[in-house]
């Protein structure tokens, strides 16, 4: 008998609320909900694999059981039909039915009420979600609304304003990394805590991205998983390139240099853009960010420690008459030329360590928001690579 394959994403999704981990405040709210069988409309928005579209799966299961699920229940992926034409037929025509009474004897709650899921709601456009409101304003004594994204800025006010709103927010490492485990046990996978650990480094909180990377890398090797694979998988631009880039920007700011690794080493080996976006600026924030601030802290402190031994030397000297009072006002111009020679000194030398400025800092940080926005909007990856990276080197270049 051929064997079935189901996503390790769908297989092991939470069925029911006490399933759903790491989330305790907003599965404690839903809980309730179902106990008095009341239920306002949703929003639930947050990081991409943190459990929000399995919520609201697990709370309609906990509500209307297996049963009356599919007749209580529509659920859609707004990123696929975002338009006003979905919200007009789909949405609306399941709204206008009537609801079905619940068997005889049954275990579940069932309210009288029907719920519609929209999945990636932050895609509809403004049309579709100016006409949902309407939708929602006439049918909400007996369908409830809930809507699912991951940017809650993109919801317009008047619908936001009507839902009861619950932040998902990213796993923990060790939640994260657990989860991996048990899937790991039952699956009889070859792969060990460290790897794991990979894993959840690579997928930053995001349990789907992590649980379909190691079913991925399952599915390919069918041996033991080690860590070379899973990066290899996953797309992850190698550290050895990171590392030519930093040395780049740092040393030899070259623009030929950063042309030829781009052209060579990125671009031909068809590393995703985002990947090595993200990466590069993880490594600059490793390099000249909370480091940079320690290092700073302490030059400061040893800065300020030398003056001060130094103006306890300057008090010391005691003119006596107007001779000495000259010698004594040459001694004084010394001391402060070589104070100020060393000064200059520390700043070079704080310079050299920094690297770059808060202002460049901050320059890079809202141009890497931008490029990744760009490369959602369908831009070109070489020619945002390109620039990201230019500008990058430049700000080095002027630091």
């Amino acid at each position: 008998m051929r064997e079935i394959l189901v996503p390790w994403v769908e297989k092991f999704r939470p069925r029911t609320l006490d399933e759903v981990v790491a989330q305790d405040s907003p599965v404690a709210t839903l809980k309730r909900f179902v106990e008095t069988g009341n239920l306002p409309h949703l929003l639930f928005h947050g990081p991409p694999g943190t459990g929000k579209t399995s919520a609201i799966l697990a709370l309609t299961n906990d509500l209307f059981g297996p049963v009356m699920l599919r007749q209580r229940v529509l659920e859609l992926n707004a990123s696929d039909e975002r338009g006003i034409s979905t919200i007009r037929e789909k949405v609306k025509r399941f709204a206008q039915q009537s609801i079905a009474a619940k068997p005889s004897n049954y275990t579940h709650p069932c309210p009288p009420f029907k719920i519609i899921i929209l999945d990636e709601a932050d895609s509809l456009t403004s049309d579709a979600q100016s006409a949902l409101r309407r939708v929602i304003e006439i049918y909400t004594k007996v369908t409830r609304f809930c809507l699912v994204c991951n940017y809650v800025s993109k919801i317009i006010d008047p619908i936001a304003s009507r839902c009861a709103k619950f932040r998902f927010t990213p796993l923990p490492p060790d939640v994260a990394v657990g989860r991996l485990k048990e899937i790991v046990i039952q699956e009889k996978v070859a792969c060990d805590d460290a790897n794991l650990e990979v894993i959840n480094d690579i997928s930053k909180g995001d349990l789907r991205r992590a649980i379909t990377l190691l079913h991925s890398v399952h599915r390919l090797y069918k041996t033991r998983i080690t860590k070379d694979r899973i990066v290899e998988l996953a797309g992850i631009v190698p550290d050895v390139i990171i590392q030519s880039l930093m040395h780049v920007f740092q040393v030899t700011q070259s623009q030929r240099d950063l042309n030829t690794i781009i052209e060579n080493d990125i671009v031909r080996n068809g590393y995703p853009a985002v990947q090595l976006i993200e990466q590069i600026g993880d490594e600059i924030i490793k390099v000249h960010g909370i480091n940079s601030i320690i290092e700073e802290g302490k030059d400061t402190t040893e800065n300020i420690n030398s003056k001060q031994k130094k103006q306890s030397k300057q008090s010391m000297i005691i003119d006596l008459d107007d001779d000495d009072g000259q010698k004594g006002l040459k001694k004084d111009k010394k001391v402060e030329m070589d104070k100020d020679d060393e000064t200059g000194n520390d700043e070079d030398e704080n310079r050299d360590l920094v690297g770059l400025r808060d202002e460049q800092k901050a320059q890079i940080a809202l141009s890497i928001a931008q490029t990744e926005r760009m490369l959602i909007d369908g831009a070109n990856e070489e020619l945002q690579i390109k620039s990201l990276l230019s500008l990058i080197l430049g700000c080095f270049r002027r630091g």
